[in-house]
């Protein structure tokens, strides 16, 4: 759902030509800011609310995954 979203809101409008002549910064770009994100939340799961590591990773694979679909429209406006 967050992909619609964004797709949506920033338009259809992608090349796929570029896209795959700029694999690697398109990576970078999309896996770093959730790896870290993912990261923060499983850690702090762990340690304030006592939760283990697998299930704090799999919150913060939600809360990472979802995230785009909130920022995206308020940076947009």
């Amino acid at each position: 759902m967050a992909l619609v979203i964004i797709l949506i809101r920033a338009g259809l409008d992608l090349d796929p030509s570029a896209l795959r002549r700029l694999k690697w910064p398109v990576l970078k770009i999309g896996l770093g800011p959730w790896f870290v994100e993912a990261t923060v939340v499983m850690v702090m799961a762990y340690f304030l609310l006592n939760i283990p590591w697998n299930y704090g990773f799999a919150l913060g694979s939600a809360t990472a995954a979802v995230s785009p679909a909130v920022t995206v429209p308020c940076l947009l406006r």
